[in-house]
């Protein structure tokens, strides 16, 4: 969040800064051959134990749940890019990914048992077909 001050009202204003996949701690660009850089969705440190890293992978989790909550962005594809680089990890590296699952598939059960989740489903699911076919409407 930012403060802002109006001037006509003399008064300060909070607004909401739009949340950027960028800023989360696993997200960075990385040097490549030829000085190039490539964006790395799956940045994670050498871990010192596998269970160390699962319990790190939960915190992930809960940071990517809180970007996709106010996220315009929810719905892109993101988990598919995180899910490209997380299968480069190896050794206990690897907890990271587990943990970070296993904290979303508490939250896709919770979310299932407490929500239409059919009805959501199948309402991205016809507009994911629309868009293919090009017919877009504006709800």
């Amino acid at each position: 969040m930012t403060n802002q001050k109006t001037h006509a009202q003399g008064q300060e204003q909070t607004t909401a800064k739009e949340p950027s996949i960028f800023n989360l701690p696993f997200v960075k660009d990385e040097k490549i051959k030829g000085g190039k850089s490539r964006r790395n969705f799956w940045s994670v440190p050498k871990a010192e134990s596998y269970g160390t890293a699962c319990a790190i992978g939960r915190l992930y989790a809960r940071e990517y749940l809180q970007y996709l909550q106010t996220s315009v962005m929810a719905g892109s594809g993101s988990t598919g890019w995180l899910i490209e680089d997380m299968v480069k990890c190896e050794g206990n590296e690897r907890g990271y990914a587990v943990g970070f699952f296993s904290a979303l598939e508490e939250f896709l059960s919770y979310a299932a048992k407490n929500t239409d989740y059919k009805t959501h489903i199948n309402k991205s699911i016809v507009h994911s077909v629309e868009l293919q076919a090009g017919v877009f409407k504006h709800e």
